[in-house]
């Protein structure tokens, strides 16, 4: 199984574990669950913390990538057709950044974990957490 882990996700397991489902947990923890975490999350990170509108125990460049990589998750970078596919989605949302996670695990085959339900109304796998 292939994970895409929604940025809100990633933040809880860093900052409030305790908001994380007992099946967030889990699949968090199991190996044999391939877990992504997408640049545009780390982009969308950026953006919220640059305007103050994020707390985070250190300066995002050291503790995002330390997160990703003590939770085991691979860095899913974004590539040029994953950017121009965006404009294929209906517009059911408008979050450029949910936008570019739903075209991801679409053209990956991965499930998107997160609490959004939003992303069960486009053609992807939502474990909702």
């Amino acid at each position: 199984m292939k994970v895409l882990v929604d940025t809100h996700v990633l933040l809880w397991s860093l900052i409030e574990p305790e908001r994380l489902t007992a099946e967030a947990t889990d699949l968090l923890a199991d190996d044999h669950v391939a877990r992504y975490f997408s640049a545009a999350s780390c982009w969308e990170i950026g953006i919220k913390y640059g305007k103050g509108a994020l707390e985070l125990p250190d300066d995002p460049i050291k503790c995002v990538p330390k997160a990703v990589v003590d939770a085991g998750m691979i860095p899913l970078p974004v590539n040029i057709k994953d950017a121009l596919s965006v404009s294929a989605l209906p517009l059911r949302h408008h979050d450029p950044f949910d936008r570019l996670l739903v075209v991801q695990a679409m053209r990956n085959g991965m499930y998107i974990m997160s609490k959004d339900r939003i992303f069960a109304s486009y053609d992807v796998d939502l474990i909702d957490i």
